[in-house]
């Protein structure tokens, strides 16, 4: 069993940040800073594809992993084992 809150969404309910769903892209990847919490850098990318990940937004662009399911959220709290100053 897995469970896990991730994600970000318009009061309209569409994906803040990059969303893949069934293997579609429904929201490009965000990989600028900007206002609120999904723009305090670095943020990450949850990725269902052969493992599951926890990718850095910006190293998620320049691998261009193969993901099933994705969602992007920010900031990230853990980064390498490592708590987010």
């Amino acid at each position: 069993a897995f469970a896990m809150n991730a994600g970000m969404f318009h009061h309209d309910l569409s994906p803040v940040g990059l969303y893949v769903e069934n293997g579609v892209e429904a929201a490009r990847l965000i990989t600028t800073d900007g206002p609120g919490n999904f723009g305090l850098l670095p943020n990450g990318v949850f990725c269902v594809g052969d493992t599951l990940r926890v990718i850095e937004s910006r190293a998620f662009k320049a691998e261009n992993p193969a993901c099933r399911y994705a969602t992007q959220s920010g900031p990230m709290l853990v980064i390498d084992g490592a708590l987010h100053p």
